[in-house]
């Protein structure tokens, strides 16, 4: 079975502009964000974390999330720290002329400006994201993909971390059968028990499209399905059905329980895996190939980085194409792949 796993970089080649990478969608963060105080402070304490190396949105997040998890037991009123704190009840306890209710107010606002900072960026992932990419950007990257699956005999399942449409455009523009898991009502829904069933990986043609990070169009109704939207903002994060930039860890929510699972399954049984314009800087999917992935396995890593952090990938069969994501990448790819596995029958 074969594995694709699409990273940042297989939507920038489509569209630079439209799907930045990670570290294009940091340099491009507007004035009004990157111009507060506490941006700038958090980018003091990211650089000097990384001495002076190249700080990202997803370093920056975290840094705000660890702040805002500090700040909480001071900050957040009925907690026992802010019950000592908001009444002077620290100057009582340690019996210093101090007023800690002050204190406790400064940190209050600290922990909103966090959260506010939070909230600008994350909206952030629906201006760039959000937009359908053109049939003429698809033929020269998807496109291709899926009319090789087509011909492909064995089965191939796709991951992503992307929050866009691009690869369900298309399957859709192309009336190809991978699956999205997406219902053809008149609300259409996401089909989560589709990710909770047993994988077959001898089963002939495509598998599942399979977003671990969540998608900009998925949106949770109040009934608790997963309905598809248009990929806007709708003005409440918690209904959104995406986990944000940032250094993740392990999901313990549905859908992305499911979603991890089901990319460990898959991984156990992949004969081959091609990792397109994929980092491997998420610490968490790195585990899962190095548990997962058969030590025999054949890897390719499409990336035009001359030198990437193949953490996971330890001494499996391995060609780093030095390139971005293009027709002539993706073809050299195949044919490494395909040389790989004739290597194999043959031995």
């Amino acid at each position: 079975m074969l594995t694709i796993f699409a990273g940042s970089g297989a939507s920038s080649a489509v569209n630079e502009t439209t799907y930045p990478t990670t570290k294009r969608f940091f340099e491009q963060l507007p004035k009004n964000v990157t111009k507060q105080r506490l941006f700038q402070l958090l980018l003091e304490f990211s650089q000097g974390q990384r001495q002076g190396g190249l700080v990202d949105v997803e370093q920056l997040l975290w840094y705000i999330g660890e702040l805002l998890d500090g700040l909480a037991p001071l900050s957040t009123d009925g907690h026992i720290a802010a019950w000592f704190a908001g009444q002077n009840r620290l100057h009582n306890l340690v019996r210093r002329k101090f007023d800690s209710r002050a204190t406790f107010e400064l940190l209050k606002e600290a922990a909103k400006m966090g959260a506010d900072l939070r909230d600008a960026i994350n909206r952030r992932v629906y201006d760039h994201y959000g937009s359908q990419p053109r049939a003429e950007e698809l033929a020269k990257t998807w496109t291709l993909v899926f009319d090789w699956i087509g011909s492909h005999t064995g089965r191939v399942e796709i991951f992503t971390t992307n929050y866009d449409v691009v690869i369900e455009e298309a399957i859709r523009s192309g009336a190809y059968s991978q699956v999205t898991g997406r219902t053809s009502e008149t609300l259409p829904r996401l089909r989560e028990e589709l990710w909770r069933e047993e994988l077959d990986p001898t089963a002939a043609g495509p598998g599942l499209l399979t977003k671990l990070h969540g998608s900009v169009d998925w949106i949770r109704s109040s009934d608790g399905k997963i309905l598809t939207s248009t990929g806007s903002f709708v003005g409440d994060h918690e209904r959104h059905v995406i986990l944000y930039p940032g250094f993740k860890g392990r999901p313990d929510r549905a859908p992305f329980d499911a979603f991890h699972s089901w990319f460990a399954k898959a991984l156990r049984v992949t004969s081959h895996a091609l990792f397109i314009g994929f980092a491997f800087r998420d610490p968490y999917i790195n585990d899962l190939v190095r548990e997962s992935l058969p030590e025999q396995a054949g890897v390719v890593v499409i990336d035009p980085a001359e030198h990437i952090e193949l953490a996971g990938l330890g001494t499996r069969p391995l060609k780093h194409i030095k390139a971005g994501f293009s027709n002539e990448s993706f073809h050299e790819a195949i044919r490494a792949l395909e040389l790989e596995r004739s290597s194999r029958d043959a031995a």
